[in-house]
C-alpha cells in the first residue's frame, strides 16, 4: 500500500495510516468507558478459585449421593485397571 507514490492517492495513503491508530484509540475509549459505567457482575468480590460446595461438577443438593458412586466407580475402575494390567 505504502509503495504507491502516485500524488493522487497520498492523501488516501495517510487516510489508510491513520485509521489504525484512531480506530485503536477508539475503540480503547469505548471499552473503557463502558466497562466503567457499567462494570461486569462480581467485580472485586474476593472468592475461593474452587467453591467447596461443588465436588467434581455436582452441586450440593445431590453432593454425598454423587460422591459415594464416584467413589464406587473409581474403585471399581481401579479393580478392573489391575486385573488388566
Amino acid at each position: 500500500m505504502n509503495n504507491i507514490t502516485d500524488p493522487n492517492f497520498v492523501g488516501w495513503i495517510r487516510l489508510y495510516n491513520l485509521t489504525f491508530i484512531i480506530g485503536l484509540a477508539i475503540s480503547f475509549s469505548v471499552f473503557w468507558a463502558l466497562n466503567f459505567f457499567f462494570p461486569p457482575v462480581g467485580l472485586g468480590e474476593d472468592a475461593p478459585f474452587v467453591d467447596d460446595g461443588v465436588l467434581y461438577g455436582v452441586g450440593e443438593d445431590t453432593s454425598v449421593d454423587s460422591q459415594k458412586e464416584f467413589e464406587t466407580n473409581t474403585e471399581k475402575q481401579a479393580a478392573v485397571a489391575s486385573l488388566s494390567a
